[in-house]
C-alpha cells in the first residue's frame, strides 16, 4: 500500500500543526508538470484510500485550502516562521460532505444521491459505510428518477442515500 510513502513527513507536519509553523515543501503534482516549491500553512492530516494527505493553505494562492498527497512530496521542512490559522478553514468539518479528499463545492455542489443494490452488497455497506451521510432508505423514499433506472433490475431490493459532493 502507498500509505507507507510519505510516512517520514508525519512527525514534522505534526510539529508544525501543533505550533502553527509554516512548512516549505517541494511538491510534484500527479500530472506531468514540473515540481514546484511552496510555503504552506498546515491544518490537518487525513488518510484516504491508502494515501496520506495534508490539508494546507498555500501562500500566494487564490484557494482557501488545498490537499497535498504526502507520497508526491519530494521534500518538506518546518520553518521557524509562525502563521495565524484562518478561521474560515475548519479542518474538523472540511471533508464532511466529500467522498475522500476531493473538495470543490463551487463546481460540484453537495446533493442527494441514491443507489440500489442487492441484499448481499447491502450487507457490506451496512458494516462498512461508504460515507458518514449514508442512510438506508425504504423503497417508498426512492426518487422517481432512481426508480426508472432500477426498474429493469429486479435483484436490487435495498436502497441507500448519500449527501455528498460528487467527485469529477
Amino acid at each position: 500500500l502507498q500509505i507507507w510513502e510519505g510516512l517520514a513527513y508525519l512527525r514534522p507536519i505534526g510539529n508544525a500543526l501543533r505550533h502553527h509553523k509554516k512548512l516549505h515543501i517541494r511538491y510534484q503534482k500527479f500530472t506531468d508538470e514540473e515540481p514546484y516549491d511552496a510555503v504552506l500553512h498546515p491544518y490537518c492530516l487525513k488518510a484516504d484510500k491508502g494515501r496520506w494527505y495534508m490539508l494546507a493553505y498555500k501562500e500566494a494562492s487564490e484557494h482557501q485550502a488545498q490537499t497535498f498527497a504526502l507520497d508526491r512530496t519530494l521534500s518538506l521542512s518546518v520553518m521557524q516562521e509562525d502563521f495565524t490559522p484562518n478561521s474560515h478553514i475548519d479542518p474538523e468539518h472540511y471533508f464532511d460532505d466529500c467522498y475522500g479528499i476531493w473538495h470543490d463545492f463551487e463546481h460540484f455542489p453537495v446533493r442527494e444521491f441514491q443507489i440500489a443494490c442487492t441484499e448481499h452488497v447491502a450487507h457490506y455497506l451496512r458494516t462498512l459505510p461508504l460515507h458518514h451521510s449514508q442512510v438506508e432508505i425504504c423503497k417508498e423514499q426512492v426518487t422517481s428518477h432512481q426508480k426508472e433506472k432500477i426498474s429493469d433490475n429486479k435483484l436490487c431490493t435495498v436502497y441507500f442515500q448519500f449527501h455528498i459532493s460528487p467527485s469529477p
